[in-house]
């Protein structure tokens, strides 16, 4: 009994090798920068120059939901929400710092007046 097939009939052709195969060239995928992290970077140093407060209290904003969205999606700019967050931080540290020393003056000016005044 052969369990084996009968060799194909045909000349020295019959038993080709196949031909080689061809994959397409290997393209990284980059993750693409997320759009939010850019624009809270933007957005925090611009506070620096326009509209302190408000400019500030949204970037460190942007800057959170940013971190949120790369951490769903896996994008690149983990480094530029994280520095949005830490220049709006830091707008505020200096800008609170600067209002109560301005305030001290200011009382202290006011106290000095009156007690002269007096």
């Amino acid at each position: 009994m052969n369990q084996y097939p009968s060799p194909p009939t045909g000349g020295p052709n019959a038993y080709q090798q196949p031909g080689p195969v061809v994959y397409p060239p290997f393209v990284p995928v980059t993750a693409t920068t997320n759009g939010t992290a850019v624009f809270a970077l933007v957005v925090s140093i611009g506070s620096w120059f326009l509209c302190p407060f408000v400019g500030a209290i949204l970037g460190g904003i942007l800057g959170l939901t940013a971190l949120s969205e790369i951490r769903k999606r896996g994008q690149a700019g983990h480094g530029m929400a994280v520095a949005s967050i830490v220049i709006s931080v830091a707008h505020f540290v200096i800008n609170g710092i600067v209002l109560v020393f301005v305030l001290l003056v200011v009382t202290g000016a006011i106290a000095a007046v009156t007690s002269t005044s007096q």
